[in-house]
């Protein structure tokens, strides 16, 4: 994969660039290799700032999320969350939408409610019209 992201590097593609890359932050945080993970992350923002494309910014931001939500950083992880829900909502693309809910409801469970189940506990509810996408959490009692 790096020989891949040296060939979009030379071809000067700032998407393909920053695709790659979150693909390399990704693997980086499956192996819990954190820092690199980081380092993926960012640089593929980077990139990914660099271009109009909001889908390919959003990625690394979910990325940035998931990683501080492992490392227990609540706070950042919201902030992620919330840039990555906002960018989603700008394009009204439905499964980063409900990625950056997610991301907001462990979040919430991790600050407010250690232990408790989120997929058990909590349903995210979609309400999709021609005009607006809004999207709720409904704690299930």
């Amino acid at each position: 994969m790096l020989d891949v992201l040296a060939i979009r590097r030379d071809l000067g593609d700032d998407n393909d660039v920053a695709t790659v890359l979150n693909s390399l932050g990704l693997l980086a945080h499956e192996r819990k290799d954190y820092v690199a993970a980081e380092k993926y992350f960012r640089e593929a923002l980077e990139f990914s700032q660099q271009s109009a494309d909001k889908e390919v910014q959003a990625l690394p931001i979910s990325g940035l999320g998931a990683l501080a939500l492992d490392c227990k950083q609540w706070a950042e992880a919201r902030q992620w969350y919330e840039q990555e829900l906002a960018l989603a909502k700008e394009i009204g693309q439905v499964s980063l939408i409900a990625s950056a809910n997610y991301g907001l409801a462990c979040v919430w469970e991790a600050e407010s409610r250690p232990g408790m189940n989120v997929g058990a506990k909590f349903l995210l509810c979609f309400s999709i019209s021609r005009i607006t996408l809004t999207i709720e959490v409904v704690e299930i009692e």
